[in-house]
């Protein structure tokens, strides 16, 4: 019995149209816009005609997610790049961010900035880290309603639950 081994079809350079090779290898992976995250056997394919490289990193979201949580679960204080990866994982616009943890877009734009950083407040820091560690990145979110949360005394409130396919859901507040 003979065994064949599966080629993959060469890439071809988008630049050149040669065939490009390919390798496993360490990437420096600073697209994610963090200095020090490096991936271990990712395929790159480089041309060697005109030198294009190509990386392909497979699972990008399962990745940025567990880049997001080294970074929450980690002991020392965030960097600028860290807050700002943290909170564009989340799916927050600075302005967005500024108003759910009750801060200035000018405050968040100074804790990301590399040049001229600005602490962040230890609790809006553990706010940001428990955000990331307990959901998901956020695509859509009421984000005009959340300045009426808690504008008003406090008061107890009927609950609506309701169990469909193995899940609990609620009835939006009114």
């Amino acid at each position: 019995m003979t065994t064949k081994r599966k080629r993959r079809a060469a890439l071809r350079c988008l630049d050149c149209g040669r065939a490009m090779r390919t390798r496993l290898v360490r990437h420096q992976y600073t697209e994610c816009g963090l200095p020090d995250v490096v991936l271990d056997g990712v395929r790159v394919s480089e041309c060697p005609n005109c030198g294009k490289r190509a990386v392909s990193i497979p699972g990008l979201e399962a990745l940025h997610r567990a880049i997001a949580r080294s970074l929450a679960e980690k002991r020392a204080g965030l960097t600028p790049p860290e807050v700002r990866f943290l909170r564009k994982w989340l799916g927050f616009s600075g302005v967005d961010f500024a108003e759910i943890v009750g801060k200035t877009p000018e405050s968040v734009s100074r804790w990301e900035s590399p040049t001229t950083p600005m602490a962040m407040d230890p609790a809006v820091e553990r706010l940001l880290r428990l955000m990331v560690l307990t959901r998901e990145p956020v695509t859509a979110y009421p984000l005009e309603r959340l300045g009426e949360f808690a504008a008003e005394r406090p008061a107890s409130s009927a609950v609506h639950m309701k169990h469909h396919a193995s899940r609990w859901t609620h009835d939006a507040a009114e």
